[in-house]
């Protein structure tokens, strides 16, 4: 039985391959520039939603393309989804230095809410 794409996944893709087709690359091209490579067939499922992206690949595709992870990301829905996202950051077992900079890659504020209420 085939999986549903998630939302989450099939926007992403759909960022990605804006971002790819603005700067004229095949999906070949784009697969060759990332270390490791990856296969066309392999960008094309980022692409379509249908493969999950890992962190480090995300990073690596955002300088590929010129862009910023967060440039890539889907918008978070609403702030109460960016205060989650906050305290989900910061409840973490991360040093604060490391909160911060997944913060600043996912393109949030870098003061967690819980944070700030202290």
């Amino acid at each position: 039985m085939k999986s549903p794409v998630e939302p989450f996944y099939a926007e992403l893709g759909r960022r990605i391959a804006v971002a790819r087709e603005g700067k004229g690359w095949t999906q070949q091209h784009l697969g060759a520039s990332l270390k490791p490579q990856h296969t066309r067939a392999s960008i094309a499922n980022l692409e379509k939603g249908k493969q999950r992206i890992l962190t480090h690949t995300l990073v690596d595709l955002a300088i590929a393309l010129g862009q910023t992870p967060a440039d890539l990301l889907p918008p978070l829905p609403s702030p109460e989804a960016t205060t989650a996202v906050q305290n989900g950051v910061g409840d973490l077992d991360l040093p604060p230095e490391k909160k911060e900079a997944l913060l600043k890659l996912l393109g949030l504020p870098t003061t967690t809410t819980k944070e700030a209420r202290s």
